[in-house]
């Protein structure tokens, strides 16, 4: 499919002990021939050792090892040079592949060739980019069966379904004489219908849990000045991150740190403090905290506990709208004890006790059923946006079977199902968004 032949420095361009060079193309063995002293045979699963030279003068001494079309990453004649590891000598053996013929590959330029020659599809391709940046063991376990292909196994299943219903509606339609084919009834189609909306959903919510744990919990800390906000971050993260004090407003700006905690990771914002101010500076804090609202997956609303009045939780009406945990703070300044509601706990960041607080947010993002359990995940907001558009137009369907609408125009809601299915396996993709999807990629992956 691809004329040109691709090389790229597959490992991180360091001195190190090995330097992996990766090459696919229709001329990777045409190129490597010219510049090694002896012959590397079109053989696949090989490894032949010999010297890279450049004008009869030695280069180093390496292993290179051989794949060919189509048993390989890529599906293209693959070499791949282990050289020593001096970032020098890696790129002297590059200048001599490009001087033969080869291009430098682009960010993720032998994934996208895997993908556009059908060695893996488009879940995979995510799952291998989640795989690269993974910041926790939830994030690994979430990508393996999608790089696996079990869930587009998964997929496939629920997209052939649908596409044998629409094939059947359409041969009655079109050949109602033809008897081979089952007489496809409203009632039919329903029960089918229904069946692969619930098959999605299942998908869909798993997939939707399993991007925060992903991508990292975004979780923004609010409270009235002197709450114990910037004291929770600095327990947290086991640093000053932020400064702490007892004047109100000491917090101006958005504070941010990421930390990984019991398997998860957690992207805090500190904000300043949610009070009435004459102060301009400190309004616009104010102001930024509330906005990044949009932004996070969770709410913690600190209130110390030695400062509760029946009427404290009325200037945070519209907080509370957001998924959040209520945190009481202080618990060292105060000995009263009082009735918790499931999304509050109580704590003392400055003696370290927020085991509670850890233990709250994990059950609220379900983060023991998942590491638990073996399911299947979508790998991206885009494949779950497709995913719900799917589902969208099957709901569509059904509301139009209940109104008695014909299947011959039923079909085109289960035909915009299909095309949303197919986005999502990557059977239907666009250059342009291929070419953002693969900047995120290693040069040599």
């Amino acid at each position: 499919m691809f004329k040109t032949t691709i090389c790229a420095l597959a490992t991180a361009r360091m001195n190190c002990a090995i330097h992996l060079i990766r090459m696919s193309g229709p001329n990777a063995y045409h190129i490597i021939n010219l510049i090694t002293d002896k012959t590397i045979d079109k053989k696949g699963y090989k490894i032949t050792h010999a010297n890279i030279v450049d004008n009869n003068q030695v280069i180093d001494n390496v292993l290179i090892n051989c794949f060919v079309a189509p048993n390989s990453y890529t599906g293209e004649d693959i070499v791949e040079i282990n050289c020593h590891g001096g970032v020098l000598i890696a790129d002297k053996i590059l200048s001599l592949l490009i001087k033969y013929g080869a291009q430098l590959a682009t960010k993720g330029e032998f994934t996208k060739r895997a993908m556009m020659n059908k060695k893996i599809d488009l879940s995979q391709t995510e799952a291998i980019n989640n795989l690269i940046h993974a910041q926790n063991e939830l994030a690994i376990k979430g990508s393996i069966n999608a790089l696996s292909g079990k869930t587009s196994e998964v997929l496939k299943k629920i997209r052939n379904a649908l596409f044998n219903l629409i094939g059947q509606i359409e041969v009655n339609i079109d050949y109602p004489e033809y008897d081979d084919v089952e007489q496809v009834t409203s009632n039919y189609a329903h029960e089918i219908t229904n069946n692969l909306i619930k098959q999605l959903k299942e998908l869909l919510n798993n997939s939707k849990r399993f991007i925060p744990l992903n991508e990292g919990i975004k979780i923004l800390i609010l409270g009235a000045p002197n709450a114990g906000k910037s004291t929770l971050l600095n327990t947290l993260t086991k640093s000053d991150k932020a400064i702490v004090s007892h004047i109100p407003g000491t917090t101006r700006d958005i504070i941010e740190a990421s930390i990984n905690i019991d398997d998860i990771t957690l992207k805090l914002f500190d904000t300043a403090g949610i009070r009435t101010t004459n102060d301009e500076v400190e309004q616009l804090g104010i102001n930024k905290a509330k906005e990044y609202l949009k932004q996070v997956d969770l709410v913690l609303l600190l209130q110390p506990i030695n400062e509760l009045d029946s009427s404290w939780k009325q200037q945070y009406n519209d907080i509370l709208q957001h998924k959040h945990i209520i945190v009481y703070t202080k618990s060292d300044l105060s000995k009263s004890k009082i009735d918790l509601a499931s999304n509050e706990v109580v704590i003392s960041a400055i003696n370290n006790e927020i085991d509670d607080l850890i233990h709250k947010i994990k059950k609220l993002f379900e983060v023991e059923d998942f590491s638990n359990s073996d399911m299947n995940v979508l790998q991206s907001q885009r494949q779950i946006n497709l995913l719900e558009q799917a589902i969208h137009y099957l709901e569509q369907s059904i509301s139009q079977l209940n109104n008695n609408v014909p299947l011959d125009l039923v079909i085109e809601s289960y035909n915009s199902s299909l095309d949303s299915l197919n986005k999502v396996l990557g059977l239907d993709y666009e250059y342009d968004f291929l070419d953002e999807l693969f900047k995120n990629f290693c040069l040599g992956k």
